[in-house]
């Protein structure tokens, strides 16, 4: 079952390395992804005011995550267990 969840984020979140706070996927993203860094490569919020986000969290993942870059955000590829949970943005 899926999960919804509203979650704030805050400004300049941007400015985080990317290896310090990692995403991992394009959309979804993996669970252990940076959910607001995860938000601003999707361009889901304004970095420089902050927001809030809904996020979908599903408990079933996938084997895995493909990266890239968007918004100034790198995202990292990841293969990972069905298991392990996912989320994306409605």
């Amino acid at each position: 079952m899926e999960l919804k969840l509203l979650i704030a984020c805050p400004k300049n979140c941007r400015d985080l390395k990317d290896r310090e706070v990692p995403v991992y996927g394009s959309g979804p993203f993996h669970e252990t992804s940076s959910i607001c860094r995860s938000a601003l490569y999707s361009e889901m919020y304004d970095d420089v005011n902050g927001g809030e986000i809904y996020i979908i969290v599903n408990p079933e993942g996938q084997k895995s995550y493909e990266g890239g870059m968007n918004n100034l955000v790198t995202s990292f590829g990841l293969t990972a267990k069905p298991e392990e949970h996912m989320f994306d943005f409605n």
